[in-house]
């Protein structure tokens, strides 16, 4: 009987406790962490965002897949809209306007960079490269052919960057190979400030495999990383690669 009374205590004790949280919790006294969210915005015109990039004085600048760039204040408020892309799409070869790139220049401005190519196949790759002032007018652009080498017919690019010394790097693959189906070296593209190419690097790893350049990460020596996706010959399964540029080259190569 003792013992019954003490577990009716114990029960009536945790069911008290049961409703005093939940009081707590319904009046708002105890709460959850929420996140804050200052504002959200849907944007009309141009087609899907691409890329984002921060401005100095707060402001940011999206970019779309078609060269539509709109610059936006701290309150997602948009300040003006133009389009970058300064030749008709037409020119370019490839069928589909598959990667829109844009990052801002130390010395003011941006630099972005369209890619058209036949989707799926790489064929036909061909880069128009823009840059802007801080208002987004066209100071040069460049239609940048990749394919310099005899053989060389399939590329892709992911990432185009500024450097300290002014210029630019770019990256993707390049098939220099058409014998083999599924080979493509990652490739670092070393371009001027006015976006002539002075220099370019191939990293090969085995033959038959996939190696694609996507992303430059400057680290604080001065050197480079660049990020991107692999796949060994005859897998399916993509793998992470990384490779850190030691140093700038001066001339073609391939390691």
């Amino acid at each position: 009987m003792l013992d019954s009374t003490r577990h009716h205590k114990l029960k009536t004790r945790r069911a008290t406790w049961f409703m005093a949280l939940w009081v707590l919790f319904f009046w708002g006294v105890i709460q959850t962490p929420v996140i804050a969210q200052g504002w959200e915005r849907v944007y009309t015109g141009g087609s899907t965002l691409s890329r984002v990039a921060a401005a100095p004085n707060g402001d940011f600048l999206c970019l779309s897949p078609l060269m539509q760039l709109k610059r936006v204040n701290p309150n997602g408020q948009v300040l003006w809209s133009k389009s970058i892309l300064s030749i008709p799409l037409g020119q370019l070869s490839g069928n589909l306007a598959s990667v829109a790139v844009l990052n801002p220049v130390p010395s003011g401005g941006y630099i972005a960079m369209l890619q058209k190519t036949d989707i799926g196949t790489y064929l036909n790759t061909e880069l128009l490269i823009v840059k802007t002032n801080e208002q987004g007018d066209v100071e040069w652009h460049r239609l940048y052919d990749p394919i310099t080498e005899a053989g060389e017919i399939r590329a892709q690019f992911g990432e185009l960057i500024p450097t300290p010394d002014g210029g630019y790097l770019l990256t993707g693959g390049i098939d220099r190979d058409t014998g083999i189906v599924t080979n493509m070296d990652a490739v670092a593209i070393k371009l001027d400030a006015d976006g002539n190419e002075v220099w370019r690097q191939y990293y090969a790893f085995e033959v038959g495999d996939m190696a694609v350049g996507q992303r430059f990460v400057a680290l604080s020596d001065g050197h480079f990383v660049l990020a991107g996706r692999y796949t060994a010959p005859g897998s399916i399964m993509g793998l992470f690669m990384l490779i850190k540029l030691m140093q700038m080259a001066t001339s073609s190569g391939s390691n």
